[in-house]
């Protein structure tokens, strides 16, 4: 099983961050009648490793899908370019969370996050009753500013992590 291998206890707080916003996210969306679809488009392995913690840390993905109160979303498109962190996954995932697999509301595709973000962008213009939360984590700059500016005028919450502190040091090249 890959597992994604990064992070500290600012990954556990950006976690915990993001894990409230949707909460208070979904209480709003409660209130309206639209379908509501996740997208993470670096969804990894769905647990993280790291050399400082003994357990695993279970990722955004897994956790967001726990949510069901005051609703959970209609469905889950998570995006992972890794085939074997795609696969480790899904078979997580499945495990976890058999009853929402079999309902088809849980979709993991292997892709590379900018295809796939044109593609929500056009779901999302020609289905007005649908609005997205689009959780962008990338570790470096694999995202592209086209992907982005698509979502101008539609029905789209975007989060993107930007590495500030480290994205410097993430940009360059390691050959000395």
């Amino acid at each position: 099983m890959a597992k994604n291998n990064f992070g500290g206890s600012w990954t556990e707080n950006k976690i915990d961050v993001i894990i409230k916003y949707l909460i208070e996210y979904l209480k709003i969306m409660n209130k309206r009648n639209f379908e509501l679809i996740y997208f993470d488009g670096f969804a990894g392995s769905g647990e993280i490793e790291s050399s400082k913690y003994k357990n695993l840390i279970e990722g955004v993905a897994s956790k967001v899908i726990e949510i069901e109160k005051p609703i959970g979303f209609d469905v889950y498109y998570l995006v992972e370019l890794n085939k074997a962190k795609k696969e480790s996954l899904e078979k997580f995932l499945e495990d976890k969370y058999p009853e929402k697999f079999t309902q088809k509301k849980i979709y993991i595709v292997q892709a590379d996050c900018n295809s796939k973000l044109v593609g929500l962008a056009k779901y999302l213009n020609d289905h007005k009753s649908a609005r997205a939360l689009a959780f962008i984590d990338p570790q470096g700059m694999q995202v592209k500013w086209k992907s982005i500016e698509i979502f101008k005028n539609l029905g789209i919450d975007l989060w993107i992590l930007v590495p500030t502190g480290i994205g410097f040091n993430r940009l360059l090249e390691k050959n000395g």
